[in-house]
């Protein structure tokens, strides 16, 4: 038998009707009984009634099954004999199917008990119910599993995955009720249904039961653009009356078959009927649809997500689309503090604000170290359901916490997000593939981020390939090249720019988290705003902002044209940075070729971060006779150190500091030709790491340079390192000290299993830990020695511990 994919790219292929209603007309439907009962009491009357629809013309037949699941099965104290209903229902038409060739739809309906939030049923629970009727389904010789009459899309999709894990191969129809043709129930479009319904992969997308044909037809109308897969309706007789104490549906066949002809032009493959329909409604189908053709619909690829409620598309008319920032708990105690009670207060708060701002997608972050994230993931995605109808980004590095969140989201996420590292390519991916959700991909692999465009790209095509591998649709990832700190390399602005002209040239949408550009910088807003602006002419599809910031909507909505050339870009690293250098310059006591004094165009060079001309100083001091070491300890260091005072008085910023650590590493080069064995001072040996999971460098990379510069050994072990291996290399080089860095929140907590494992071990090394996201409270809560705000503050954290150590 040829199967029934491959018959509907060709052919529309005609349902069979109502089963129940035909039942009550033969009377052996009594009042209150379990209609599935009768697969196991009367097999040949169900078969009779299967025959009849295949006589009248069916090409497929559902299984008295609708109701079979032992949570219905239950309120008539049959829920023992689930297996075995279900089993019975599916080998009946098999048998009478038999001889015609007919396919056997296992019928699969709602468990008329909510989900939670909404009800106390989990969807692990779900998920698991429905495994059980369609396992027993398949082994009784289903050709297909229809999933019909539901009305809420959270429920539908326990179905679904239930179904694809049990049925396998067999194709799976998905189907929506929605009253008057235009929603559930529980306020699920068509259009939203069609869109989460297209990514996870059913094979048959439609509606059923509702009302009468007319009122499907806008039904069919708005599904049609949002999915590329084959397109079933089964409609009721009409809206159901009562007449003579006796149920009647209105609808004629002939007046049923005219709706079929208008379902079939617009692109319906499968045709059958629900409530009310008989045989002779069947027969006036085939009789109409006989030899016709599917029409074949429009349906243009898209970056789409959804809620319940609602879809968010990528298209011209809504580019740049807006991810709100604002659910992360990254510097916010009151939000930190709020997640590790189990509260959503903020969350709901925050999410109210940013729809109204007009955010169009709500990110989710709630990693707080000590906190199940998730548990907390799922609390927080529920909150902002319950406030927001804008489609979710979830964003955590965790995949448990992510696949915990892919269960409660009632429509089609975004992943916040997957990178080029395998094992996350091969824990994230299979779940958007699972769930039908979309993927934000950062350009960055193990190595960490490519400092050019050409390689970021490189990374994102391979991932790119690897979810087409899963059969993830190239329209369901969006790529980000990834914000770089102009303070800390300004010309990673151009390639970050560059990368999002080639996506766009090659048709993938790019998004990216734009205020990180002006980290470390003053006028942020401003710097953020006009990056925006750049990025956006360069072809940004998605910006991860805070909405709240007018500046920053107000480019998103003004969508100022502004050219892409170089010339553009070193403008904006000229306005972005000049202030800084103008600041600088001002606050400076001593101003550059003042003095001819060697020691004092020394310090200068430290200041002013002249790296040009501080080794020709330096040697100019050898020359004089002054020693290297006093070089170093009375005029570099100080210097030094003067830098780290204006920093904290926010005269410096973090451009300053880094020219004046290179320019003092470039005189510790020179310096230590000169310096002999044994003359240089021991002050201990510091290993650092970024830890396990976290790509981020900019700050440790600083830190090891102050550090190095007031001459510490330092071991720099990179980023994303395990906690085993900063271990093992502090034992092995004999270290004073273990420095840890973290950006994320959802990092962190690799801080805390480094420190337990040192303890473990009964090894006394002293602790740092610093970054963006990690507190002095956090530090004193995972048992760490110290913490450093900055790379000044950990200069003299570190004098301390070593006095301590020693």
């Amino acid at each position: 038998m040829k199967k029934i994919l491959t018959r509907l790219k060709n052919e529309v292929l005609i349902y069979d009707g109502a089963l129940g209603t035909v039942l009550q007309e033969t009377g052996a439907l009594k009042a209150g009984a379990c209609p599935e009962e009768l697969n196991l009491s009367r097999p040949d009357l169900i078969r009779s009634i299967h025959l009849d629809y295949i006589k009248a013309g069916a090409d497929i037949i559902e299984t008295n099954s609708f109701g079979g699941s032992r949570i219905k099965l239950a309120a008539y104290g049959l829920e023992n004999d689930a297996e075995r209903i279900n089993y019975e229902a599916a080998r009946i038409a098999r048998a009478a199917a038999a001889s015609s060739g007919a396919y056997v739809a296992g019928s699969v309906g709602p468990l008329d008990r909510q989900i939670t939030p909404l009800g106390d049923l989990s969807f692990d629970e779900a998920v698991k119910i429905f495994e059980d009727q369609i396992r027993a389904l398949k082994k009784g010789g289903c050709d297909l599993i229809i999933l019909e009459t539901f009305a809420d899309i959270k429920e539908l999709k326990a179905a679904f995955i239930a179904a694809r894990h049990v049925a396998g191969e067999i194709p799976v129809q998905a189907q929506m009720t929605f009253e008057g043709g235009e929603r559930s129930t529980y306020g699920t479009s068509p259009s939203a249904f069609a869109v989460l319904f297209n990514s996870l992969g059913s094979d048959i997308i439609g509606t059923n039961c509702s009302t009468g044909s007319k009122e499907l037809i806008k039904a069919i109308k708005e599904i049609r653009p949002y999915t590329n897969r084959f397109i079933s309706c089964q409609p009721n007789a009409g809206l159901p009356e009562l007449r003579n104490g006796r149920t009647y549906f209105p609808e004629s066949p002939k007046s049923f078959a005219k709706y079929a002809v208008e379902f079939a032009k617009l692109g319906v493959n499968l045709i059958g009927g629900c409530c009310g329909t008989t045989p002779e409604h069947i027969n006036e189908l085939k009789s109409v649809l006989k030899n016709r053709k599917p029409a074949r619909g429009k349906y243009v690829p898209a970056f789409r997500l959804s809620s319940r409620t609602k879809v968010v598309e990528l298209n011209a008319k809504t580019r740049p689309l807006i991810i709100g920032e604002r659910i992360n708990p990254t510097g916010k105690k009151d939000l930190q503090e709020e997640i590790r009670n189990g509260k959503t207060t903020i969350i709901r708060r925050e999410a109210i604000e940013e729809t109204k701002k007009g955010a169009d997608i709500l990110d989710v972050n709630v990693g707080v170290p000590g906190c199940r994230e998730q548990e907390t993931i799922v609390s927080a995605v529920e909150a902002v359901q319950a406030v927001s109808e804008a489609p979710i980004s979830i964003d955590s590095a965790n995949p448990l916490a992510i696949e915990e969140a892919l269960k409660e989201v009632a429509g089609k996420p975004l992943i916040n997000s997957v990178n080029g590292e395998e094992e996350k390519i091969n824990s994230v991916l299979p779940l958007a593939k699972k769930y039908g959700a979309a993927i934000l991909v950062l350009t960055l692999d193990k190595c960490g981020i490519p400092k050019d465009a050409k390689a970021r790209v490189k990374i994102a095509a391979r991932i790119i390939n690897k979810a087409a591998a899963l059969g993830i649709p190239r329209e369901d990832m969006i790529i980000d090249p990834l914000t770089l700190a102009i303070s800390a390399k300004p010309e990673q602005a151009k390639e970050t720019l560059n990368a999002i002209k080639t996506l766009k040239k090659r048709g993938f949408p790019s998004s990216l988290g734009v205020s990180n550009v002006s980290f470390g910088l003053p006028n942020r807003r401003k710097i953020n705003a006009d990056f925006f602006s750049l990025a956006l002419a360069f072809g940004l599809d998605l910006a991860i902002i805070n909405p709240s910031d007018d500046n920053m909507f107000r480019v998103a909505k003004q969508k100022k044209k502004r050219k892409t050339t170089d010339a553009e870009i070193k403008k904006f690293l000229k306005a972005a940075l000049s202030p800084v250098e103008e600041v600088a310059k001002k606050k400076l006591e001593v101003k550059p070729g003042e003095h001819k004094d060697v020691k004092t165009r020394l310090k200068e060079a430290v200041l002013y971060g002249d790296k040009e001309n501080i080794v020709s100083y330096i040697e100019e001091a050898l020359s004089n006779g002054i020693a290297p070491l006093e070089i170093n300890s009375r005029i570099l260091i100080p210097a030094l150190e003067i830098v780290g005072e204006k920093f904290g008085k926010r005269e410096y910023f973090l451009p300053q500091v880094i020219l004046s650590a290179e320019a003092v590493q470039r005189a510790f080069g020179r310096l230590k030709k000169e310096i002999k064995p044994g003359e240089e001072e021991d002050k201990g040996t510091i290993v650092i790491a970024t830890v396990e999971g976290d790509i981020h460098d900019i700050g440790k990379n600083i830190v090891i340079s102050v550090l190095g510069n007031h001459g510490y050994k330092i071991l720099d072990l990179g980023r994303s390192v395990p906690a085993d291996t900063i271990i093992k290399e502090a034992v092995k080089n004999k270290a004073d000290i273990i420095g840890l860095s973290a950006l994320m929140t959802t990092t962190m907590i690799q801080m805390e299993r480094v420190i337990r494992e040192l303890k473990k071990k009964g090894l006394n090394f002293k602790t740092m830990v610093g970054g963006a996201v990690v507190t002095g409270a956090f530090a004193k809560e995972i048992g760490a020695s110290a913490y450093a705000r900055d790379a000044i503050e950990a200069v003299n954290i570190v004098k301390s511990l070593m006095k301590e150590r020693r």
